[in-house]
C-alpha cells in the first residue's frame, strides 16, 4: 500500500505499520514530507493508495479529481503552538524577556479556538 502524506502522520503510519503489514501481508511504503511536496506527487501521478493531508487540500484533491469523493475520514486533530524564541540567550526568570513585553501577554486572545 502505497502513502503519501504530510511528515505529522508519520508516527501514526509507522505506529501501524507492523501490525498491518503482518495481519495483511502487504506492506506500506510510505512518503512523508511537506504537505504541499506530497500533493505535486499524487498529482504527479506518484503511485498512491492512502493519501493522508489536511482536511481543506483533501477537499480540493476531490473537488479535481484525484481523490474518491466519499472516501475521506478524519485521522485526528492537529493542534498548532506558538511560541518566543530566546534569541541565543536564557530568559533571566518566568515571563521576563529582556525588556520587551512577554510573548503570552501580547499574544493575549489568540488562544485556541
Amino acid at each position: 500500500m502505497h502513502v503519501l502524506s504530510g511528515g505529522a502522520a508519520a508516527a501514526v503510519v509507522q505506529g501501524v505499520q507492523a501490525q498491518f503489514e503482518q495481519s495483511t501481508g502487504s506492506r506500506i511504503e510510505g512518503t512523508f514530507s511537506a504537505v504541499g511536496m506530497m500533493r505535486d506527487k499524487l498529482v504527479g501521478g506518484a503511485p498512491c493508495d492512502v493519501a493522508i493531508f489536511t482536511k481543506p487540500l483533501i477537499e480540493q484533491l476531490i473537488a479535481s479529481g484525484h481523490v474518491v469523493p466519499g472516501s475521506a475520514r478524519s485521522l485526528g486533530l492537529v493542534k498548532t503552538g506558538v511560541a518566543e524564541r530566546c534569541q541565543g540567550h536564557l530568559l533571566s526568570g518566568p515571563g521576563q524577556s529582556h525588556g520587551r513585553y512577554p510573548f503570552h501577554e501580547r499574544t493575549q486572545g489568540l488562544g485556541a479556538r
